[in-house]
């Protein structure tokens, strides 16, 4: 087990932005935006959404809704090929948003799911324990390992996924963010095209709650774990798609789990708006330190200019 810590002042993640070009199809549906908005998210949900979108080129055309609740929209480049996908849905029961992007020959299927493998570490599952304490996720968090104490939430499954049969890489990561900019992060990466078992790389992200300081946003820690395996997609999930494919290759786990801590994680896409809303109003003698004073004027001292 490899257990590092990075200690830095300021930590920051990629630069995210809600952006992009939205085409609805039909005309009707609601842009992503839209759909988001219609979630009434907390300003600290806003700005850790932002965060795990990332800035986007590609337009976004609206599929529609499953029947599960996922709106989902195709990622298009300029030829209107499909580049990927994201899926966003309102879990109003657990109070979070769950939001979901894929990247290159595949896209989800909302009718299925993946189990992640199960890996337990006691003293990577403590720390994360403990940097969840205090946020809205930590309850959610202690229920998901409540039975198999595994470090990738299996009790929560992730959306599984329709392979392109051309060769290629995917990156599926999906999140669930509460009320208080807390959440999980988990993603998968792997190869494409091929039924032998490859090289499967899943990770996890955990953080507690976003802050601000009038300044920046950010969060006290976040912690991330991942680990390698060898393994087929379907090895993953409830089994082969078709009928025609070979029997789910086992999977294994090739080494050992790394888990890594950033300390004073700041979010440096959060608008100065969002962040003036979840900071803390400035200390009144400060205030009054601010204060230009002129002559006859009382400053913070509490005596006339000159005395």
């Amino acid at each position: 087990m490899r257990f590092k810590t990075i200690a830095l002042a300021e930590t920051t993640f990629a630069i995210a932005l809600l952006c992009g070009t939205a085409q609805a199809d039909p005309a009707a549906a609601p842009t992503l935006g839209q759909t988001l908005d219609s979630f009434h998210p907390t300003p600290q949900q806003t700005i850790a959404l932002r965060d795990f979108l990332g800035p986007r080129g590609d337009k976004l055309v609206a599929l529609g809704v499953s029947a599960n609740g996922l709106a989902i929209f195709d990622l298009r480049d300029a030829k209107n090929l499909r580049t990927g996908q994201i899926a966003v849905r309102n879990d109003a029961e657990e109070g979070s948003i769950f939001v979901a992007r894929v990247n290159g020959p595949a896209a989800f299927d909302p009718n299925r799911t993946i189990a992640p493998p199960r890996v337990q570490n006691a003293k990577m599952q403590g720390a994360i324990a403990a940097a969840l304490a205090d946020a809205k996720d930590g309850e959610a968090y202690e229920a998901a390992i409540a039975k198999g104490h595994d470090l990738f939430l299996r009790a929560r499954p992730m959306l599984a996924l329709t392979l392109d049969p051309l060769a290629g890489r995917i990156a599926e990561s999906e999140a669930s963010f509460f009320a208080d900019g807390s959440g999980f992060v988990r993603i998968l990466r792997a190869a494409t095209g091929n039924t032998a078992a490859t090289p499967v790389y899943l990770g996890a992200k955990f953080y507690p709650a976003i802050k601000g300081d009038g300044q920046k946003a950010f969060r006290d820690s976040v912690i991330g774990v991942d680990a390698d395996f060898t393994a087929t997609l379907a090895s993953l999930g409830e089994g082969p798609v078709c009928r025609a494919c070979p029997p789910p290759t086992p999977v294994r786990l090739s080494g050992e789990p790394h888990s890594t801590i950033w300390h004073h994680a700041v979010v440096p896409s959060a608008p100065a708006n969002l962040i003036a809303q979840i900071s803390p109003p400035p200390a009144a003698s400060k205030v009054l330190n601010d204060r230009p004073t002129s002559p006859g004027q009382i400053g913070a001292s509490g005596q006339p200019p000159g005395i």
